[in-house]
């Protein structure tokens, strides 16, 4: 009995230890982009409407709009990982999650600015089920530390709010640098936001 008790433990350690391989590769396979656009406008969405909680849509219509010809600077950092075969939970998609933050511009460096939900959201989808509206508020701060043509450059610390006991723990620290780009460029549509009025000059 005793033999069959070590052999059912070393069976437990060799798949617990394998389920852990698969956890630490899923995670080395995140990869996080860093982008911000400048000259915009946009609204995020009431938190206390809850239209979108009794209709979804999985369409463009939940990404965030944002539309040419404003003052505010959005700070965007995306996070994904690719799709894993045959997770069901994940139904084989790509997910991702997306913090914004939105500026009023110009933005300086060496300027602080508090980050709530009235300013910052945390956007998750996945390759067939877009932008969960309203999105998760964030809280923190984000000091700039450098602006240039090309892009700007951040130290931030944010936390997503919790909407539902499901919601998992999301957050972003550290400097980092937000590489300016246009309305054009397809890393807005991977970042669930959805841009009109053609594509901004960088």
């Amino acid at each position: 009995m005793i033999k069959q008790r070590d052999g059912g433990a070393r069976r437990i350690g060799r798949w617990s230890f394998a389920v852990l391989c698969l956890v630490a590769a899923a995670g080395c396979s995140q990869t996080w982009e860093y982008h911000a656009l400048r000259d915009v406008q946009t609204e995020l969405p009431n938190l206390t409407d809850r239209q979108w909680s009794r209709r979804r849509e999985y369409s463009d219509a939940e990404k965030l709009a944002v539309r040419a010809g404003g003052t505010q600077v959005l700070l965007i950092a995306r996070s994904s990982r690719p799709a894993i075969e045959g997770d069901v939970a994940q139904l084989d998609e790509q997910v991702s999650h997306t913090f914004i933050i939105v500026l009023d511009g110009p933005v300086k460096a060496g300027r602080t600015y508090h980050v709530t939900p009235d300013n910052g959201r945390l956007i998750e989808g996945t390759t067939f089920r877009p932008a969960w509206r309203p999105y998760r508020g964030l809280e923190g701060d984000v000091t700039i530390t450098a602006v240039s043509q090309r892009s700007i450059d951040a130290a931030v610390r944010l936390t997503g709010l919790t909407l539902k006991a499901s919601d998992p723990a999301r957050s972003l620290s550290g400097v980092h640098s937000f590489k300016i780009i246009g309305g054009g460029d397809p890393f807005l549509d991977q970042a669930q936001i959805r841009f009109e009025g053609g594509g901004s000059e960088k």
